[in-house]
């Protein structure tokens, strides 16, 4: 590997899973690069380098595969909310070095930088809310009473 190179695709698909996660740890730790984009097969090998990156003590960002729900199956609202919280991270103060996707992830239409920007809502333990107002905020942002 050569400090110079810069873009382009690299492939560790030979490796075995924990070498391809040192890689991936080793690689995000270098200065002069913005980040490192890996692409997976499925979800079980995001889910499993996941693990080997953080065994060898290195951090990532997993944006989940969304369910939007069908006809017949309601999205799940704790999946949305990952996949949601994972589109903010991006979008933070403190980039991710290293973000882990699925091939299905990149073919997934996703909300404008814009939208994502005007649906944070952070909330600190000594701000003090007004309960109705917050309550309105939750459902205008799609909160919903599941009963």
């Amino acid at each position: 590997m050569s400090s110079g190179v810069t873009g382009g695709n690299w492939s560790f698909a030979g490796w075995p899973t924990g070498a391809q996660a040192l890689a991936a740890v080793l690689l995000s730790q270098r200065r002069k690069c913005p980040g490192w984009l890996v692409v997976l097969g499925s979800v079980r090998q995001q889910e499993e380098l996941a693990g080997e990156i953080e065994s060898w003590g290195g951090q990532c960002l997993v944006i989940p595969e969304a369910f939007r729900g069908s006809e017949t199956v309601k999205a799940d609202p704790d999946l949305e909310a990952e996949w949601f919280g994972s589109l903010a991270a991006l979008l933070g103060k403190e980039r991710p070095s290293l973000v882990l996707v699925t091939q299905r992830v990149l073919s997934e239409s996703f909300p404008s930088r814009a939208w994502v920007q005007g649906a944070i809502r952070t909330l600190k333990r000594e701000d003090r809310l007004d309960p109705l107002q917050l309550v309105e905020e939750l459902v205008h942002g799609g909160y919903r009473d599941w009963e």
